[in-house]
């Protein structure tokens, strides 16, 4: 399973039990140094998760990506690369944000 713009690992914890393999990846170096210090990730890749064909060999049943998309301004590629490595019927799960000055309904 990926964690997709793994950032400093905080997600690990919470995946590794449900994961066979839990991959971590992330563009940043730095972060990446810090998810490693967790020992909770098999590989840790450096990689951009908008980078068509950078992303671990799937099918994957699950990619998960926490509090990543405010990171990209036009997320169609983004997505569009995720669901490349998802295998058909396969889940990705994402967390959003809402802004403070965001009209709520």
């Amino acid at each position: 399973m990926p964690d997709a713009g793994c950032g400093t690992g905080l997600c690990a914890a919470a995946l590794r039990p449900h994961a066979r393999s839990l991959h971590g990846v992330d563009l940043s170096v730095a972060m990446l140094d810090q998810a490693r210090k967790r020992k909770l990730y098999d590989p840790l890749t450096r990689t951009d998760p908008a980078s068509i064909g950078t992303l671990p060999p799937g099918p994957f049943d699950l990619i998960v990506s926490s509090a990543v998309l405010v990171c990209f301004g036009d997320l169609v590629p983004v997505l569009a690369n995720l669901a490349r490595a998802l295998r058909p019927g396969g889940w990705l799960l994402l967390t959003t944000e809402v802004q403070a000055d965001t009209p709520r309904g």
